[in-house]
């Protein structure tokens, strides 16, 4: 009973590491032990949803994410800068 656990504990993850990328970077623990705690916790309610909504996955350019960031840090700059 133990070792089916174990298997689908490791699948699930498996899973999740396929869908968020947060769980899968560099193969080591990328955040405090309480912070990783809620990101797995996180990943375990938008799995969740997924599946009760039946949302399929989405294909994301990086680039573009990467655009919108710099973007929103530069408006975020100049609200400081105002308010400064």
């Amino acid at each position: 009973m133990k070792t089916y656990a174990k298997s689908c504990v490791e699948r699930l993850f498996g899973v999740w590491k396929a869908v968020f990328r947060c769980l899968s970077e560099q193969r080591r623990l990328m955040s405090e032990p309480d912070i990783a705690g809620k990101i797995v916790n996180a990943c375990a309610v938008l799995h969740n949803m997924r599946i009760a909504h039946r949302l399929q996955d989405v294909e994301v350019d990086e680039e573009e994410i990467l655009h919108h960031i710099s973007r929103n840090n530069r408006a975020v700059g100049q609200n400081e800068a105002l308010l400064g």
